[in-house]
């Protein structure tokens, strides 16, 4: 069990490192971007949030709930 525990929290520790380094990479686009340039990436951005991910978190459910029963 103790090795479980520590697998975890390791997977949560890479976990967070990659997304530090993903907000300070970001900060270093936005940094030498042009305003515009900046508010495109914004806007990407935001249209993933808005549309692509809950979309998919929509077909994931939907494909969950109805699956299909193979007769074995």
């Amino acid at each position: 069990m103790a090795s479980q525990t520590s697998k975890h929290h390791d997977g949560h520790g890479r976990k967070t490192h990659l997304i530090s380094k993903i907000k300070c990479i970001f900060i270093l686009i936005a940094a030498v971007m042009t305003p515009s340039g900046a508010n495109a990436l914004l806007s990407i951005i935001g249209a993933l949030g808005l549309v692509v991910v809950p979309a998919s978190f929509v077909l994931l459910w939907v494909s969950q709930k109805d699956s299909i029963v193979r007769g074995g």
